[in-house]
């Protein structure tokens, strides 16, 4: 599919596979018996640099699919506690430390778009993150984002909500045949825009949408 063509999905479709993914861990029991369990902390990190794709617009409509260049670099670190129901997953105990740079530029309709944001813990009891350490995946939810986005040299503040996936093959909802880490900017406005950023390890399919290889993508996950 070519660069700036409109996609048949629509990134409202995107936005709550995200949320499937990212609430469901918070709804189910995800504690085990504080008496019989150590204590164990996390640290969560993802790093990618260099060619990205964006799918972004306003959620209502069909998605808009460039590619691009960029950076984004996020750690999430922690108390974690074994999920009741997943074997081998855990859940970050609230708060934890989250803490990211998101970096992309990309160009569409002749028009030139630079991003700039930090990412930081959002403080509410649905922040939790779940980690796979086994595959070295996690998931980040309830995050806040705020930075610029600058159109042909013109600059506007920027600020809201967002969520981040260190992905692998047959980590929940995930549709690749590689990894791939994405960030999802959530839109200020009812019908503003939504910016899906992703990077892959290779050439892959995803969902139907072709995704470039990226310069380099690494997610670790360390128990302590």
């Amino acid at each position: 599919m070519r660069p700036d063509q409109l996609s048949p999905v629509k990134i409202l479709l995107i936005l709550l596979v995200v949320f499937t993914l990212l609430f469901t861990p918070s709804l189910v029991a995800i504690s085990s018996n504080p008496s019989t369990v150590s204590p164990q902390t996390a640290l969560s990190t993802t790093i990618a640099t260099g060619t990205l794709s964006v799918l972004w617009g306003d959620p209502y409509s069909d998605a808009r699919i460039n590619q691009g260049t960029g950076n984004v670099t996020l750690t999430v670190n922690g108390a974690i506690t074994p999920r009741n129901d997943l074997p081998g997953y855990y859940t970050y105990k609230y708060p934890s430390d989250i803490d990211g740079d998101l970096e992309a530029q990309w160009t569409a309709s002749n028009e030139s778009y630079f991003l700039d944001v930090y990412l930081y813990q959002g403080y509410s009891e649905y922040n939790r993150t779940t980690v796979y350490p086994a595959a070295d995946t996690f998931a980040a939810m309830y995050v806040y984002f705020w930075g610029t986005l600058s159109v042909n040299g013109v600059t506007s503040q920027i600020r809201g909500l967002a969520a981040a996936v260190a992905a692998a093959p047959d980590f929940f909802s995930f549709h690749g045949t590689a990894r791939a880490t994405y960030v999802i900017l959530y839109p200020q406005t009812y019908h503003g825009n939504s910016y899906v950023f992703r990077w892959s390890q290779t050439d892959q399919n995803i969902s139907g949408i072709e995704q470039p290889r990226a310069d380099s993508l690494t997610q670790t996950v360390q128990l302590t």
